[in-house]
């Protein structure tokens, strides 16, 4: 879904869809999230926060806190040119693409900000953006 590398690691940050379940990679290090079947033809919200204070991400689904990953170091997301793919996993920085490293769906849309987004302010884009009904 999102591949962010730089010249010394193609996985500098990556988030994705592999075998069914949402993978997260920082710094090489691999985190399988959760189950994505109930993902599936559905309309979510996914949100990923680090903030460069703290050792860890936060990942929200549909505007509630799912989960925290530990890092090794704290969270600065610095890529270099060329070096973010959203749709499709690199293998280095602006290519070495294989076929399978594609993802084969929608997605509505991406935002990325200069700062770690707060709880309050993930619930409130969730509210903002939900389809009606949900």
């Amino acid at each position: 879904l999102f591949s962010g590398a730089t010249q010394q690691n193609a996985n500098h940050f990556t988030f994705s869809l592999v075998d069914k379940h949402f993978e997260f990679i920082y710094d090489g290090v691999t985190n399988n999230l959760f189950d994505a079947e109930s993902f599936l033809n559905e309309w979510h919200q996914i949100i990923v926060t680090g903030d460069s204070s703290e050792n860890y991400f936060k990942v929200y689904i549909d505007g509630l806190f799912n989960s925290q990953i530990l890092s090794s170091s704290r969270p600065a997301l610095r890529f270099d040119e060329g070096g973010v793919i959203i749709g499709a996993d690199q293998d280095r920085v602006g290519g070495g693409f294989e076929g399978g490293q594609f993802l084969f769906g929608y997605l509505d849309e991406y935002r990325i900000y200069n700062r770690a987004l707060s709880a309050e302010e993930v619930k409130a884009l969730y509210d903002l953006e939900k389809p009606k009904g949900k």
